[in-house]
């Protein structure tokens, strides 16, 4: 699933729909503060990895991934993916990582063999794609 920040009508069945953003609340007073590194200062995808307990990050203009201590914030290690671009999300998906690139094109990054491969062509059109998620429960 897609979404981007142009919040488009769009014809669905001869039906116009709006896009809109959901509201999510937050307990702000029970949640934890932990102060980054300058360096990942614009950090556009954040995401959870179950197998080492760590957060994977992004930022929005170099290919590397982050990996991130949860509790400390401290940058456990960087794994290049690609060259410079436009990244705006992260997520693990199996034995990969996702990233989205904000024209639309996926960046999948195998633990395993440390490649990466790259789909594009996704739309028709360039986008600016802002996000990614992934539910593997229904995906």
């Amino acid at each position: 699933m897609f979404f981007s920040c142009n919040q488009k009508k769009i014809q669905d069945n001869n039906k116009e729909i709006q896009h809109k953003s959901s509201e999510v609340s937050y307990n702000f007073k029970e949640g934890k503060v932990i102060t980054l590194l300058k360096r990942l200062k614009e950090i556009s995808g954040l995401s959870y990895d179950e197998r080492s307990g760590h957060l994977l990050c992004n930022n929005d203009e170099n290919g590397i991934i982050f990996i991130i201590n949860k509790e400390t914030g401290e940058i456990i290690s960087e794994i290049p993916f690609a060259d410079r671009g436009d990244f705006e999300g992260i997520e693990k998906v199996g034995n990969s990582v996702a990233i989205l690139h904000s024209i639309g094109e996926l960046y999948f990054y195998n633990w395993d063999t440390k490649k990466t491969e790259i789909i594009k062509n996704l739309f028709p059109n360039k986008m600016n794609l802002e996000g990614i998620c992934y539910d593997q429960t229904n995906n």
